[in-house]
């Protein structure tokens, strides 16, 4: 398969349109600042682990900018969507962790919910068990009554 130069410009011009693209920047910015407060708040602040962490998170940024349009070209946008959803949710939730260790009250559902959904995305899960959670109640399973399930 032979990709038009033309076709990839435009795709990748319109990286500056996309809305994950914009938010997985703005959220590993915001994971960057909470980590660095972290660490003033621990005073931990260390030059070399600051750098190596703007390192790390330039380096997915960079990655996600040059794998995202190839993967629109060649027609597997759901799965450029996904590779850009796992690094939102994993920056979130470095972020509420971030924000745990600062003191602010985060809810644990919340973060419960976070967790599930980052596994669910790095095991290779079916979406069968994030649904399972969706329907419960801040992670607790209620009982629903199944005429098929004897132990109901």
């Amino acid at each position: 398969m032979q990709i038009d130069n033309g076709l990839l410009l435009h795709q990748f011009s319109s990286l500056l349109s996309n809305v994950l693209i914009q938010l997985v920047v703005l959220i590993s910015l915001g994971d960057i600042l909470t980590g660095m407060s972290v660490a003033f708040k621990c005073r931990e602040l260390d030059s070399t682990r600051g750098l190596n962490g703007v390192i790390k998170h330039m380096c997915v940024i960079v990655l996600i900018l040059i794998v995202y349009p190839y993967m629109r070209l060649l027609n597997l946008e759901a799965y450029a969507n996904i590779f850009v959803g796992f690094y939102i949710i994993s920056y979130l939730i470095s972020i509420l962790e971030n924000l745990t260790k600062l003191g602010a009250p985060v809810p644990a559902f919340v973060k419960r919910y976070l967790s599930k959904v980052h596994k669910h995305l790095s095991d290779g899960g079916n979406a069968d068990e994030i649904n399972r959670f969706n329907k419960t109640e801040h992670g607790v399973e209620q009982s629903v009554s199944n005429p098929n399930n004897k132990s109901n």
